[in-house]
């Protein structure tokens, strides 16, 4: 069974994204469902500033803001 997520992204991000999806020859929606089977099995979020965002690290961040 599929279903519908909606969210709100900025429309150049979108674009951009749809025009690179299209370079490759793969569908933007391929691209979202890979990142949350990565996000799911690896339990991460990555950023595009080098923080990698996950409970142990979380809890490191947390800790040095103290």
């Amino acid at each position: 069974m599929q279903t519908t997520i909606m969210f709100k992204t900025d429309k150049k991000l979108k674009d951009a994204a749809q025009k690179t999806a299209k370079t490759m020859g793969i569908p933007l929606s391929a691209v979202l469902n890979q990142g949350l089977r990565d996000f799911v099995a690896n339990r991460i979020a990555l950023f595009s500033d080098g923080t990698a965002l996950n409970p142990r690290t979380r809890s490191k961040d947390q800790s040095r803001e103290l």
